[in-house]
């Protein structure tokens, strides 16, 4: 389909503030990133991005709605998520170099879709680096809560079925994801920051629920993230050992703890306090942006992973 015919960059259907992804972007960048989205429509159920294609482009819905599926052309297609205008898509393959996980198609009469592409938002973070860390903190808020929200979906699906095995916490750890690219000093005054924390079996290191003010890292033994911890319902989600972080939603999101972790072991613990992080981002704001970035590969790492199991949980549980 055709690309749409030239437009005045600022009159378009979703007014570029109000589009999640740009929200508290102003001044030149903002005008730089309007006059560098393109715009096309598409009609009911043609496909915006295909499932293992190469990702480069960031997209967000105009106007109409899309639908995000998993398996399509096979007999167990899942709807996963539903978009209406203002939402976007395809980050996850923007920010982690990898093919889309899930195929993207119109769902109304006449779906707007305006895309940007990897090679503008290169430039953005070169020209404009506190406006590229803005962009980089609503895409992670973003992965965050579409996480929280399949996390309790998985675990509701785990209730009904205990026999299903959680999802993968993490490849083998050669090192901590949110500090992979950083120079070694700013990692060194991380480490001098953090506050050790020596754990019992079964000691609670935060509650489901308790505001999230704090990141934490397994530096010896093993921790388990728990949903509904103590009560009939109660479900282990993962299990963290030695390298592992937890608990890095809250320097994107804010808000509550969506799950318990406690200890499984004898175990010890490194914690980052909120506070640390706002005077480190002072004295390091390209590193600062660099670990929200880094969170931001590791929930959409996280997402790819829960929408394969629960795509598998609900064929297994329709099957019955």
């Amino acid at each position: 389909m055709a690309l749409s015919s030239e437009r005045d960059p600022f009159n378009i259907p979703v007014p570029i503030r109000e589009m999640a992804v740009f929200r508290g972007l102003s001044g030149e960048a903002l005008f730089s990133i309007v006059a560098a989205m393109r715009e096309r429509v598409f009609g009911p159920g043609e496909a915006i991005v295909t499932e293992g294609s190469v990702g480069d482009h960031i997209y967000v819905v105009g106007t109409g709605a899309a639908e995000v599926l998993k398996g399509v052309g096979t007999d167990h297609a899942t709807i996963l998520a539903v978009l209406k205008p203002g939402d976007f898509f395809g980050e996850m393959g923007l920010i982690e170099n990898d093919r889309r996980s899930a195929t993207v198609q119109a769902s109304a009469e006449e779906t707007t879709i305006f895309s940007l592409g990897r090679s503008h938002l290169v430039r953005l973070a070169a020209e404009h680096p506190r406006q590229y860390h803005t962009i980089i903190g609503n895409i992670a808020r973003e992965l965050s809560r579409r996480l929280r929200s399949l996390d309790a979906a998985y675990a509701a699906l785990r209730r009904e079925r205990p026999a299903l095995t959680p999802p993968p916490s993490g490849p083998g750890w050669e090192g901590v994801f949110i500090f992979d690219g950083l120079l070694p000093d700013a990692v060194r005054a991380l480490a001098v920051a953090a506050i050790d924390f020596a754990l019992q079996p079964g000691e609670v290191v935060f509650e489901e629920g308790a505001a999230g003010d704090s990141v934490w890292l397994v530096g010896e033994g093993s921790v388990e993230v728990v949903k509904s911890a103590g009560q009939p319902g109660e479900t282990v989600m993962a299990i963290l050992g030695q390298g592992c972080v937890f608990g890095e939603m809250c320097l994107v999101e804010g808000g509550a703890r969506s799950a318990t972790v406690r200890a499984r072991e004898r175990s010890l613990v490194h914690g980052l306090t909120l506070p640390m992080f706002e005077k480190f981002s002072a004295y390091w704001p390209a590193e600062h942006t660099r670990i929200i970035l880094n969170i931001a590969r590791e929930l959409s790492r996280r997402l790819r992973s829960l929408d394969v199991s629960v795509v598998a949980a609900v064929k297994e549980l329709e099957g019955q």
